[in-house]
């Protein structure tokens, strides 16, 4: 991956002291950095101290071997392997939406499949703005009504696709885990059925086993997919896995 000249400019910034604020940071993370759309989040700093356009590129890693992540501030061209196209320019986008009383930015979400194969939903479970994308839950985490459908889709479709493939005890808060010797394992992360999450405007987002599945333990592999607890009723909100996915978010 390329790497960028370094910049510097002002910024609006806090201190914090207390045990509790520290001890919930990843280790060697000295700060938070705010991405949300206000005036004093870091992309719009960045945008009008730099004067750059105001939006950001996002890439977190899934820790380990896997390799640090990536943040681009400004429009900044970003490519990955010598010789290959800007990565931006094969991206798919869809329009983020934000919501007054929430800093998190959200998508609308028309279906889901599997493996090509649309799954079925209840009614109005999918609504404008459904999908939140947040960086500070670990898991896809899925209403209740969208998630144990779900669930039992995938264990289906991993059956009839990988027939060698083992399930075991879930390891919580996962419900649906599998032997990992029983999986075949490539350069996208374990062979199992896509999840693509069908966008406004035609767009689809789709992620492999390297998006949907997490190593919770040696030898055990699961669906990095929970179920979403203590939400109010009628609220239909979803949070999207981000590692190893690119994002661009674009504010106009």
């Amino acid at each position: 991956m390329h790497s960028l000249p370094a910049q510097s400019g002002p910024a609006v910034s806090a201190c914090g002291t207390t045990k509790k604020l520290l001890a919930s940071l990843p280790r060697g993370a000295s700060g938070v950095a705010g991405l949300a759309g206000s005036g004093l989040a870091l992309p719009a700093q960045v945008a009008s101290s730099q004067k750059v356009a105001r939006k950001f590129l996002l890439c977190l890693p899934g820790g380990g071997a896997n390799g640090d992540g990536v943040a681009i501030f400004g429009g900044r061209p970003l490519y990955l392997l010598e010789g290959q196209p800007e990565l931006t320019q094969s991206l798919e986008y869809t329009p983020l939406l934000t919501k007054k009383d929430s800093p998190a930015y959200y998508v609308t979400a028309k279906y889901i499949a599997l493996d090509n194969s649309r799954m079925p939903l209840p009614p109005r479970a999918l609504t404008t703005g459904s999908v939140a994308l947040r960086t500070t839950v670990p898991y896809t985490a899925l209403r209740a009504y969208v998630y144990r459908p779900f669930m039992a889709a995938f264990g289906k479709a991993m059956a009839a696709q990988w027939q060698y493939a083992r399930a075991v005890k879930p390891v919580a808060p996962f419900g649906l885990c599998y032997d990992a010797r029983t999986l075949v394992n490539a350069h996208n992360g374990y062979m199992v059925p896509s999840v693509t999450l069908a966008l406004d405007g035609g767009k689809k987002w789709t992620m492999a086993g390297v998006n949907s599945m997490v190593d919770v333990k040696l030898g055990t592999a699961c669906l990095a997919f929970v179920e979403m607890k203590g939400v109010k009723a009628g609220v239909r909100r979803w949070s999207w896995v981000l590692e190893f996915c690119f994002l661009v978010y674009i504010r106009c």
